[in-house]
């Protein structure tokens, strides 16, 4: 049993120390290969008695950093362990006591998983994957020189609790951008324009050193042939910040819709916009886009570069900002309608459609002018109903809402596009064009009850006196919306109506024929599970609502 730390090292003096005192709370032995050092790095290792110190068969002082490998240089640290368990460590990496004792309990486990470990950089957090066993080909790709990453050969991967390792470099007289330039532009020449990891961290040393337009080029080569959603974002995200630097802010801000488009989890958009709309002026804007960066969820799975301060110490200090802003200030002048549209391609599918409208209109409280692309008929008798949006024919690159989500979060998704926080994730402010008739109730009938549940259900309803207007979830949107318009109240199956409904603010009782209907719910609406609720049960919820 027993944990090998593998590291490699060059003129690491200045770090050197502290990362072996740290490994050695954990580790059984401490393989460090030396790739050229001139320093007295070497001195430093060897002075620890659990290190075992070899220099590398294939980097030395005189190697050019163009031709270096960093998976290569990996790989021979790794091969030369004799633990069970191997845990790969730069050396400016440090881990805390705590974690330290996590790791060395992950080393008893006898199951062959590959475990992730989370990794904080200054602001950053992300994920690696770490610690393996050993002797189970488990190596780092040699085809990526720079920015590599294990080939965990077919096992498992899982995520390791209650460990952190901190990543804290030096300066040094080479920036390590500078040097990964060098070794991604020479792996780009070698695999072409066509291998998205290579691209994306090609893209990302260019914005690194302040080369802008060459960054913003190799992000949209990234962004034609990447599948990853999660990176797919940060693409968008950092592309829009060159495009920023290069003043360009309606193309930064296009990108930044976008980015929330490929991955929602992410508070970063919102601090950005929140930032470009207080350097305009406009102070009111600004506050909202830092509370709805306030009220996203720290992404806990996320993999990739999470800034942790953007979820709530910086939008907490940029909202005061826009308050102090807006003090004494009130003849500052916001961005005019006629300057700012948003334009927006509505899906192709009804349902989603609706959802989506009813969030754009919500906006318009905050006096935007919204366009919404409106192709077929149907599109414009929808729009035709929503206060504030305004259909017409076509766009270049309309937003379309992400296809990979459920009924249940396309409102949402559409209001954080479109700028707009509801409070507390309530009812959107969706009015009515007319107000509801009491005693006018909504059935529509659906898939959770059968025809017959839903006859008997509109007979109850008329024999109270009461007004039933049916429809059925296939029926035309306008014709929905028509109709929600006027009701006091309006049972339906989950799914689209259930939001709609919601938006106007109209009670509901919702019939779930899967999933917890407590959990997935709204709880402004009442939620039971279809199967087993009669109709006279669920007369009788309605009646006991509160």
């Amino acid at each position: 049993m027993g944990v090998s730390a593998a590291i490699i090292v060059k003129n690491e003096e200045a770090v050197m120390r502290r990362c072996i005192e740290s490994v050695s709370l954990f580790a059984d032995e401490i393989v460090i290969t030396d790739t050229g050092s001139t320093d007295s790095t070497k001195q430093i290792a060897s002075s620890f008695p659990k290190v075992k110190l070899f220099d590398s068969e294939h980097f030395n002082k005189d190697t050019h950093f163009s031709d270096f490998s960093f998976s290569v240089a990996k790989n021979e640290a790794i091969r030369k362990c004799t633990c069970d368990h191997v845990i790969w460590f730069d050396a400016d990496d440090f881990m805390e006591p705590d974690s330290a004792a996590r790791i060395k309990d992950a080393g008893n486990i006898k199951d062959k998983v590959v475990f992730s470990i989370p990794v904080e950089s200054g602001p950053l957090r992300f994920e690696h994957t770490r610690m393996f066993p050993n002797g189970c080909g488990v190596l780092f790709d040699e085809g990526h020189s720079c920015h590599e990453y294990l080939e965990t050969n077919g096992l498992p991967v899982e995520r390791l609790t209650g460990v952190v390792i901190r990543h804290l470099p030096v300066k040094r007289s080479m920036s390590s951008s500078e040097r990964n330039l060098a070794i991604l532009e020479k792996d780009c020449f070698k695999r072409g324009r066509n291998d998205p990891r290579t691209l994306f961290y090609l893209a990302n040393a260019y914005r690194e050193l302040g080369r802008f337009g060459e960054a913003v080029k190799f992000y949209d080569l990234y962004l034609a042939v990447s599948r990853f959603v999660e990176e797919r974002f940060f693409a968008r995200y950092y592309k829009a910040r060159s495009l920023a630097s290069m003043n360009n802010l309606v193309a930064a801000r296009n990108e930044i819709l976008m980015s929330l488009v490929e991955d929602f989890r992410f508070a970063e958009p919102y601090c950005f916009l929140g930032d470009i709309a207080f350097t305009s002026g406009d102070f009111a804007r600004a506050e909202a886009w830092f509370r709805m960066a306030l009220c996203t969820p720290y992404p806990r799975d996320a993999r990739l570069f999470v800034s942790e301060c953007m979820y709530r110490e910086y939008p907490e200090k940029r909202m005061e900002d826009c308050r102090q802003a807006s003090r004494g200030k009130m003849d500052i002048k916001t961005v005019s309608n006629d300057r700012e549209v948003l334009r927006f391609g509505l899906p192709s599918d009804k349902k989603r459609a609706a959802l989506a409208a009813c969030a754009l209109s919500s906006l318009f409280r905050f006096g935007m002018s919204i366009e919404v692309s409106a192709e077929d008929e149907w599109q414009r008798e929808l729009v035709s109903e929503m206060e504030g949006v305004k259909a017409f024919l076509g766009f270049a690159e309309p937003l379309d809402a992400p296809r990979n989500l459920g009924n249940r979060h396309v409102v949402e998704w559409c209001c954080r596009v479109a700028g707009v926080l509801p409070k507390s994730w309530g009812p959107m402010s969706m009015k009515r064009k007319t107000s509801p008739e009491k005693g006018r109730f909504l059935v529509c009938k659906g898939e959770a009850w059968s025809h017959d549940r839903w006859v008997e259900l509109v007979e109850e309803i008329k024999k109270r006196g009461a007004m039933v207007d049916e429809m059925n979830e296939e029926d035309k949107v306008s014709a929905m919306v028509e109709k929600l318009a006027k009701a006091e109240a309006c049972f339906c199956g989950e799914g689209w109506v259930q939001h709609l409904a919601r938006s106007f603010g109209v009670p509901s009782l919702v019939l779930w024929n899967g999933g917890d209907p407590g959990l997935e719910g709204w709880p402004e609406q009442l939620n039971l599970r279809a199967e087993s609720t009669s109709v006279s049960d669920a007369i009788a919820e309605f009646d006991g609502r509160p």
